[in-house]
């Protein structure tokens, strides 16, 4: 029955948004642990009720600016208010039209795994937290690259603890996981036809039907340095929970490296691969950071 869609997408949008909640939650109270005693004591070391009304503030705010229905829905009353559609998406989508959730199922939107990994990540919970980024690509093979940036990232940040045992080990276990999906990609993408029709199919698909996603001339503009903007300005509000400033430094600074490659070489296959869809999760997640921070910040007012 058709029902199983929607509730299935009900669910992952509930760990898209659990999982960034969980995330920022973390960041602040690292934040507070971390604040010199002369600083204000944001309110979540106090009561916790106060915790739990700075959750329901932030989950409500969080909601509405998804919320572009709605905006929809009052702009046939009060046309001025259209204009915010675009506003609420430079927060909660990615570059090139890439996005966690959309407005229907689809499976990229399995995505939204790569934020509760990152979630389990931050709560020592490493092994299930591969498992869930590994069973994002699963759905989503497109994802195959980010999950790898992703989890390099777990292990650089490992690395950086001197967790050596677990960082190889998460390696080890991640390179077991991710080969049937990358066998899949290599048989049925990769070796499946003459180097010809290869050729042909790639620059069909780059500059034919998918150019929104796929070439940096149709989709580079203001919204984008805007995004970017958002993503620096949650990396900056984490500095001081350092698990999550490092996972989010290098995946930012790997993406827009391999978009510059891209750029400068001018690769078909890197293309295909969307090396800038890990903005799709970069994005909403330093929203949400963002509006967290705002959330205590109005409390403490």
């Amino acid at each position: 029955s058709h029902w199983i869609f929607y509730l299935l997408y009900f669910a992952l949008s509930t760990v898209y948004a659990l999982s960034i909640t969980s995330i920022a939650l973390f960041a602040i109270k690292r934040t507070e642990s971390n604040a010199p005693p002369s600083k204000t004591e944001v309110p979540l070391s106090s009561e916790e009720p106060q915790s739990i009304r700075l959750v329901a503030w932030f989950l409500l705010v969080f909601t509405m600016i998804h919320a572009t229905w709605l905006i929809t829905l009052l702009s046939k009353y009060l046309p001025a208010l259209s204009h915010l559609k675009g506003v609420m998406k430079l927060g909660t989508t990615g570059v090139a039209a890439q996005s966690l959730l959309s407005g229907y199922l689809q499976p990229s939107v399995f995505g939204v795994l790569l934020l509760a990994s990152l979630a389990l990540f931050l709560q020592k919970r490493v092994y299930l937290a591969i498992l869930l980024a590994v069973i994002s690509a699963t759905f989503h093979t497109s994802l195959m690259l980010h999950v790898g940036i992703l989890i390099g990232a777990y292990i650089l940040a490992l690395v950086m603890e001197k967790e050596f045992g677990t960082a190889v080990k998460i390696g080890l276990l991640t390179l077991v996981l991710l080969s049937p999906i990358a066998f899949y990609i290599l048989k049925n993408f990769i070796f499946s036809d003459s180097p010809e029709v290869h050729s042909t199919a790639h620059i069909i698909n780059v500059t034919i039907r998918q150019p929104h996603h796929t070439l940096i001339a149709m989709w580079f503009s203001i919204k984008s340095c805007l995004k970017l903007a958002i993503v620096v300005l949650g990396i900056v509000l984490s500095r001081r929970c350092r698990p999550l400033f490092f996972v989010l430094l290098v995946c930012t600074l790997t993406v827009v490296l391999l978009t510059l490659l891209q750029w400068i070489t001018g690769s078909l296959s890197l293309a295909i691969l969307f090396p800038w869809r890990s903005s799709a999760w970069l994005v909403p997640l330093s929203t949400g950071l963002v509006l967290f921070h705002f959330v205590v910040w109005f409390e403490n007012t």
